[in-house]
């Protein structure tokens, strides 16, 4: 018999969709790769051209930012 305090879906399910949403927030509190990933997630859930929006800002985010690498300063 598997433990109830093993990490698998089976017990995480049992968590309940409240206290897991609660959880998936706090974890990914000033994570935004983690949220850039539930926003895609939830984006997911309402169609395509909703995906694309997202897709389209993070693609211009990137265009517009303006960080640089030095050469000396890659490691190798």
């Amino acid at each position: 018999m598997a433990s109830k305090k093993a990490l698998n879906a089976k017990n995480l399910e049992a968590l309940g969709a409240t206290r897991l949403s609660e959880i998936i927030i706090e974890i990914t509190n000033g994570d935004k790769v983690a949220k850039r990933r539930l926003r895609l997630e939830l984006a997911g859930e309402q169609g395509s051209g909703v995906v694309a929006l997202e897709i389209r800002k993070r693609l211009t985010s990137i265009a517009h930012s303006n960080f640089f690498v030095e050469w000396d300063e890659i490691k190798k």
